[in-house]
């Protein structure tokens, strides 16, 4: 599963900015083609290269589930694995940003890095909680999605 992820975040900001700047440096080669600088086509090699890491590092960030096992993925790292059998409660966590919750038997809550549920202004909107339910019943295994722990808006 991929969607909305707080560890994405920042890779699609180098990502994006990156772009840019590389656009700028092409546009400067062009502009100064007769000059020849070859440090601005290794600039531009550089800049292309961070934007194409940093892409595939946010596009890393998700959850992978098994028939038996959950794992977060960040930048294609697992960052956090269990049973799906050792999973006591799930829940949305309000905040300035919100994120998944997973509590196991041990008693132990770890956030889920690699996805995340609808934010602002999308959470607005009257199906938001019955689609992160239905997303934390796909993670968890869940034939029937939990209620979320966020109290309604109102």
């Amino acid at each position: 599963m991929r969607g909305n992820s707080i560890a994405a975040s920042p890779f699609w900001l180098v990502a994006v900015a990156s772009a840019a700047i590389a656009l700028w440096t092409l546009l400067w080669i062009v502009a100064n083609a007769e000059t020849g600088n070859g440090a601005a086509w290794i600039t531009l090699a550089v800049l292309t290269s961070i934007t194409a890491l940093s892409s595939l590092a946010a596009l890393g960030c998700r959850v992978r589930t098994t028939k038996a096992q959950l794992t977060d993925l960040v930048a294609w790292i697992p960052v956090h694995r269990c049973a799906r059998t050792e999973i006591l409660n799930d829940h949305v966590r309000k905040g300035p940003w919100r994120v998944f919750v997973v509590e196991t038997n041990d008693h132990t809550e770890w956030v889920m890095l690699g996805i995340g549920p609808t934010q602002f202004p999308g959470n607005r909107l009257p199906e938001t909680r019955e689609r992160d339910n239905l997303a934390i019943a796909t993670m968890t295994g869940t034939s029937e999605a939990r209620q979320s722990r966020e109290p309604a808006d109102g």
